[in-house]
């Protein structure tokens, strides 16, 4: 079979392999490890495509362990609880893109916390403006409001969520609003497997919610949009049911964020955007997943002149992190 076998991403939800998962989400990982290789032997004396079957769900099980891993992350998120502001006021965060200087991809988990990651970025406006915004405004309905606009702040998308079942998409990445939705989820204003309604959860906020994002940076540039712009929302989500925050804790706020929403990714993007000018981020090897950030001082007119020397040219061929780390 030499040459006909290879990994490659597809399917992995085969029925059979369910068990060997769901010990892995319960961290008995000696008895998923075992049935992991028991599944195994019926997928590997088949022929070349169902080894790749396997391989796809081995693959599978690679993810929910780093997954898990990233996800404890939420211990450094926290936070105290003020008056939110009255309904109709908006809250609007901006934020900047990001460049990497050096270190890109050794923030990449599973790298970022087996072998330890150190990146160092500059945040960057574009046409000297911050290009990622985030509006978040509470409403009296007992819904969610999600609004995303195009560069120009004409509205391209605009969704009414009124039920936990329009909830349900919040993982999939290219669903509408997804990255809002895993934003209610992420913020704990919205559990989607709860007992109660989606009127019920929000009426202890008094009201619902809307969220309007704007973005003049293509998304799948390169530049951290979608980790900062889900900086942006965590932020502005924040401030409207009354919670503040450090910018630690949105930093590994939208490491989480980004778990719940699988794209997977790092935490240079919201590093690189959340804290201005040029800084130096590290995480140390082991768990839980620890980020710290150091903003640098740079000598006078060092960044005037790497201004100078810096254009930005859009190719047109976009990417998605999850993608990319596959290939790790």
């Amino acid at each position: 079979m030499a040459g006909e076998v290879g990994i490659r991403g597809g399917p992995a939800a085969n029925i059979a392999w369910r068990m060997a998962f769901n010990l892995l989400e319960k961290e008995d990982y000696l008895a998923a490890t075992r049935a992991l290789a028991a599944e195994r032997k019926n997928w590997t004396d088949n022929g070349p495509d169902r080894i790749i079957r396997a391989s796809r769900h081995y693959e599978r099980a690679g993810h929910i362990i780093t997954r898990m891993g990233v996800a404890t992350a939420k211990k450094f998120i926290s936070g105290t609880q003020s008056e939110p502001p009255p309904i109709g006021q908006p809250v609007t965060v901006t934020a900047p893109a990001r460049i990497d200087i050096a270190g890109g991809w050794t923030d990449t988990p599973p790298q970022a916390y087996e072998w330890g990651g150190v990146v160092v970025t500059l945040a960057i406006k574009i046409n000297d403006e911050k290009p990622i915004k985030c509006t978040a405004t509470r409403i009296e309905g007992l819904k969610l409001v999600l609004v995303q606009c195009g560069s120009e702040g004409q509205v391209v998308e605009r969704i009414e969520v009124t039920d936990l079942s329009h909830m349900l998409d919040y993982s999939q990445p290219h669903a509408p609003g997804a990255l809002m939705k895993a934003a209610f989820v992420c913020a704990g204003v919205v559990e989607v497997r709860s007992s109660q309604s989606l009127a019920e959860q929000l009426s202890k906020y008094g009201g619902g919610f809307e969220l309007t994002t704007i973005s003049n940076i293509p998304q799948g540039s390169g530049l951290g949009t979608s980790s900062i712009l889900g900086g942006a929302i965590m932020a502005a989500l924040w401030r409207a049911t009354g919670q503040q925050h450090t910018k630690d804790s949105l930093i590994h706020a939208v490491l989480y964020l980004e778990q719940l929403l699988t794209t997977g990714g790092g935490w240079q993007d919201q590093c690189g955007g959340m804290y201005g000018g040029a800084k130096i981020s590290k995480s140390e090897i082991g768990l839980p997943v620890k980020i710290s950030t150091q903003e640098i001082e740079t000598p006078d007119g060092f960044l005037a002149k790497l201004n100078e020397h810096l254009m930005l040219i859009y190719t047109g061929r976009t990417r998605l992190a999850r993608n990319l780390s596959r290939m790790y």
